[in-house]
């Protein structure tokens, strides 16, 4: 009887140890939350007025609330936007 339940035993202990593996895949638990892209608000109002200086401009804008900074980029008329400076 000693062996049956020591062969049970040893049955049981790797089933359990097989089982229990470590499973490196996450669960698609279908939260899909990581790869949502965000979209901050818009900037709420841009006014560029010149100046008394030559080539010289004065920007003003409201930020969002949900931001911490603004990049903007210019460009000349009719140029592509690989050539926006910032």
């Amino acid at each position: 009887m000693n062996k049956t339940i020591l062969k049970l035993n040893i049955i049981l202990f790797f089933i359990l140890f097989f089982s229990c593996g470590g499973n490196d895949i996450p669960a698609d638990n279908g939260n899909d939350d990581d790869n949502d892209l965000i979209v901050p608000d818009k900037v709420s109002y841009f006014i560029a007025n010149g100046t008394k200086k030559a080539n010289e401009i004065e920007l003003k804008w409201g930020n969002p609330t949900n931001i911490s900074s603004v990049e903007i980029l210019y460009r000349l008329e009719g140029e592509s936007e690989s050539s926006s400076k910032k």
